[in-house]
This record gives structure tokens, sequence and C-alpha cells, in this order.
């Protein structure tokens, strides 16, 4: 990944931004119309907020512990057998996994499909692998006073 892009985009108030960058092999690819438009795309995705991490190798360890103990206590005190735990549990983190996953969470402009799958479809009109690599969100926020 050799070739790469940032993009910034702010909302219509100016109160939220966000930063993202984008890696792909060929230099051609960072200009093709179709790749453009994706990118602001999922810059307006970012913008609407939900996502803290691209996908679920860069969530941290203690994140989903954290998540897993919460659920697995719900789930002990509502079901006895194990298998109905653990099917609890895999529903729970599957829901969690796409509210802070990027790739996981359903595609603003067409919600039968997630961010992942409108990736993998693009990098096979384009030829060329894309790597969505990090992004940052920025909200203005009120002044607290002392």
């Amino acid at each position: 990944m050799n070739e790469g892009l940032v993009l910034a985009q702010v909302d219509d108030e100016e109160k939220r931004g966000c930063l993202i960058e984008v890696r792909c092999r060929q230099a051609e690819t960072l200009r093709n119309p179709e790749f453009r438009e994706f990118v602001r795309e999922i810059c307006g995705q970012i913008l609407e907020g939900g996502a803290c991490y691209v996908s679920r190798k860069d969530v941290p360890w203690e994140a989903i512990r954290s998540e897993e103990r919460t659920h697995r206590l719900e789930a002990e005190t509502s079901f006895a057998s194990s298998e109905r735990i653990d099917d609890y549990l895999l529903d729970k983190m599957s829901a969690w996994y796409a509210q802070v996953c990027l790739l996981e969470q359903p595609y603003r402009k067409d919600p039968s499909r997630v961010v992942g799958q409108v990736l993998e479809g693009l990098q096979h009109v384009l030829g060329d692998r894309v790597e969505l690599q990090r992004f940052s969100r920025y909200e203005v926020t009120e002044e607290r006073k002392p």
C-alpha cells in the first residue's frame, strides 16, 4: 500500500468534522471518481457518528472484555443453559461491533449492505486493494463553566 489519501470533511453547521486516511496500491485509484465519492460518503458516515474503530482488529482487548463481561452477566441472570448464554453473547457482541466498527456498520446509502461489503465491491470495480487505515472525528461541544 504505497499510495494514500487523507480527506477532511465538515458538516453543514461546521460543528463536526472528520479526517480519514485511505490507502491503495495504484495512483490511478486516487483519481477515480467512484473511489473519491466512496471516501466522501464514508466521511459522511463517520460524521453521523457511532464508529470508533475501522474494524474489529482495531478494538482494544480491554474494551472487548468489558463489553463481554457486561453481556455475560445479563445472560447468566436470564438463561440457565450455557448454549443459550453463548448465543446471547454472540448476538450482543455482533450488534456492538456493528455499532463501533466502521466496516461492520450498515452503509448509509444502501443499508442492506455493510461498509465492508461496499468496500469489497469497490475494490473489484477498481482492480485495486483499498484499505481504510484510520479516522478521527471532531465535534464542538458546549463549554463547561466551573
